[in-house]
């Protein structure tokens, strides 16, 4: 009877042990928090320059951080009231060239409607403006921060630092015929 309890005891240390071993789900843990920076104090400015990136050093699998896009957008149009705002009986223009600088530079074309849009930017600050054909004065705009252009006003942007895309709210440029 005594090495029959002897045996059983001896077993069950066995199972607590295999039982309390790491689990795939601990070794995955610790991974994602192999690829975490963690903060090490203030270094002078050469040290600063020369510390790896925690992140790429050795056989570590590690991921970007995934951060989301901006998209900018917004309608040209006839801005019969003259009140820089985009009225029910007010049309868009088309085929007039919008460009955004900032981080990025681009240029699009008023579509039918007269609506534009950039999309797929970083974070930072963005200026839009409009390049008008001659014979062609800007209301000024009334729906954001503005900012002079060579052509007339344009928006000052900023596109936030965000874990998911963003839609900003949209720009109106009005225009009326001279």
């Amino acid at each position: 009877m005594r090495g029959s309890l002897v045996v059983l005891l001896a077993m069950s240390l066995f199972a607590a042990r295999a039982s309390s071993a790491q689990s795939t789900d601990a070794a995955t843990k610790a991974d994602d928090k192999q690829c975490l920076e963690r903060p090490r104090g203030n270094p002078s400015d050469s040290g600063l320059a020369n510390r790896a990136d925690p992140t790429m050093q050795g056989n570590k699998n590690c991921l970007p951080p995934v951060l989301g896009h901006a998209t900018i957008n917004g309608v040209v149009f006839f801005d019969l009231d003259q009140n820089g705002m985009l009225g029910s009986e007010e049309v868009g223009i088309s085929g007039w060239q919008v460009q955004l600088t900032g981080p990025v530079t681009q240029t699009v074309m008023t579509d039918a409607n007269g609506a534009f849009s950039f999309s797929g930017l970083t974070a930072g600050d963005y200026t839009v403006c409009v390049l008008p054909p001659a014979g062609w004065d800007q209301i000024p705009p009334v729906s954001a921060p503005t900012t002079p252009c060579a052509t007339g006003i344009g928006y000052k942007i900023t596109a936030p630092v965000s874990p998911v895309d963003v839609t900003l709210p949209p720009l109106y440029f009005g225009y009326v015929s001279q």
